[in-house]
């Protein structure tokens, strides 16, 4: 491994939200497993590509709001939020996998007439390439190196467990030394980045979902996107 493909994996593994979770269960999450119907597992197979999915169109359609409203509220008096300009959420593609191989919910979600359930071994940071569909791009695929992580269930109405997890992540920021606003702010909104993404409401927490997600961070991705009828 080359010293840059391991700074680049190095800093993948510090965008993770909650990686210091996963990595005390890596042991017991030898693999983790999407649910597919025939057809779509054989496209998997020929392409040996998966879609990434823009988080706005998954099945939880105000997810990413809901996740900015959870981190607004930690991050409120610890963080000055008087730059909110500076807080918005990038276009995040989402490709989501679930812990269990044969999870009932899964099977009636995704391969209600039968199919398969394929497991994928993502226990590190890696590098995808992101296939660009423009036929003058100057590269097949753009590399951006991510990494897999669990999704935080959390419910507006709070619980004993979303009190640890906000605690957990006041705890966090209130090691960073941020001297100006303008620091503040940039730390405040590389908080909602990391964090938004894997934030989801209590009532789906039966999905027990990981994720990964491909930012599009100042258009990176823009020549990548493309278009599918999904009915």
């Amino acid at each position: 491994m080359s010293d840059k493909e391991y700074d680049q994996i190095a800093a993948a593994q510090k965008q993770l939200p909650h990686f210091h979770i996963t990595q005390e269960k890596a042991k017991k999450i030898q693999l983790v497993y999407q649910y597919r119907n025939f057809d779509s597992f054989w496209s998997i197979l020929k392409s040996d590509a998966l879609w990434a999915t823009n988080a706005r169109f998954s099945n939880d359609e105000v997810e990413q709001q809901f996740g900015m409203q959870v981190i607004s509220s930690i991050c409120a008096g610890t963080i000055d939020l008087s730059n909110p300009g500076n807080m918005g959420l990038d276009e995040n593609y989402i490709v989501c996998f679930c812990q269990e191989d044969d999870k009932l919910s899964q099977w009636r979600g995704y391969a209600p007439e039968g199919g398969v359930s394929l497991g994928f071994d993502l226990g590190m940071p890696r590098a995808f390439a992101v296939q660009q569909n423009e036929p003058d791009a100057k590269q097949d695929a753009i590399l951006q190196y991510v990494g897999l992580d669990k999704v935080r269930y959390v419910s507006p109405k709070g619980s004993k467990k979303d009190d640890e997890y906000r605690q957990e992540c006041q705890e966090s920021l209130a090691l960073i030394n941020s001297p100006t606003i303008e620091d503040e702010a940039s730390i405040f909104r590389e908080e909602i980045q990391k964090k938004a993404p894997f934030i989801k409401h209590s009532g789906f927490e039966e999905e027990d979902e990981y994720r990964l997600v491909f930012r599009n961070q100042d258009g990176q991705l823009d020549q990548c996107i493309h278009y599918r009828n999904a009915n």
